[in-house]
């Protein structure tokens, strides 16, 4: 048995109870929805968890990814415990929590799944009827495929996840920004009618938007920026910086009527990457 060290700070907050034969403050169970959330921008997430206006800035940047249809569990954890001094066996040190969610979307979702696979800087947030739940540390999430051997069942995709955290994540109003919105999360299966190359020079210009890659001479057959273009141009002039894995590796300088568009980059070694215009730094 853990027995906690008595340090002093033994005053315990309000319990609340409610009149059962009135109305009730429910929470019915099930993970409907999920978010990844990137571990630079989970402080200001957190700081207004049921604010759209927030999540919806960082859904634009690609540091927020929506999972809006899903279903799963949550472990409530397990503890952990250390070995104790003096009087004490042992001391408690937190818990280590579960999460498995399955996903229906098979095929389109297959490069999300393999681009999560082994990640160490994104937390979950999950939602259940009416609140949502936000890890305090980065989760460790293993993708995998189940496919059956009956005709009746669907292919899907299920995550599971585990993390430690000295007490389980505290409950919040959803905000109202799970829709199945593709172009927001820039979906795989996006598609795009123009495109910059770098085969022969490292700049390229097309609909006004130039990208740059490294120094003059500089070319690749493998980098391209994928977008759609805007017929209606009347901004101002705007610069996007792409980074992948913390170096720099374009530059776009483009007019504000693009802000918040989605884009697909692929990098010099040829791994694909979706997101938003932005006025600033994209990293991936």
């Amino acid at each position: 048995m853990a027995y906690p060290l008595d340090c002093g700070d033994d005053v315990l907050d309000p319990h609340f109870c409610e009149d059962f034969c009135g109305d009730i403050t429910e929470e019915h169970a099930r993970i409907r929805k999920g978010a990844w959330i990137h571990k630079s921008v989970v402080a200001a997430i957190l700081d207004n968890p049921s604010d759209p206006a927030v999540w919806a800035q960082h859904i634009a940047s690609g540091k927020v990814i929506v999972l809006p249809m899903i279903t799963g569990s949550f472990d409530g954890g397990s503890p952990r415990t250390v070995p104790g001094y003096g009087d004490f066996k042992e001391r408690h040190s937190g818990f280590t929590f579960g999460i498995t969610f399955r996903d229906p979307v098979y095929a389109k979702n297959y490069n999300h799944y393999k681009s999560i696979n082994g990640k160490t800087s994104w937390h979950y947030a999950f939602v259940t009827e009416s609140l949502i739940h936000i890890t305090g540390v980065p989760v460790s999430a293993t993708p995998k495929v189940i496919l059956s051997d009956s005709t009746d069942d669907l292919v899907v995709w299920e995550t599971a996840m585990t993390w430690d955290e000295k007490f389980a994540p505290a409950p919040h109003a959803a905000p109202d920004i799970f829709a199945c919105d593709n172009a927001a999360n820039a979906g795989a299966d996006q598609t795009f009618d123009t495109v910059l190359t770098f085969t022969a020079s490292n700049t390229d210009i097309d609909q006004q938007v130039r990208g740059t890659i490294g120094a003059a001479g500089t070319v690749s057959p493998t980098i391209k920026l994928e977008f759609n273009k805007d017929t209606t141009i009347s901004g101002l002039p705007t610069t996007m910086l792409i980074t992948v894995g913390g170096a720099e590796a374009m530059t776009v300088d483009f007019p504000s009527d693009y802000l918040g568009k989605p884009f697909r980059f692929t990098a010099a070694n040829g791994s694909t990457h979706l997101g938003t215009f932005k006025d600033g730094t994209v990293a991936f």
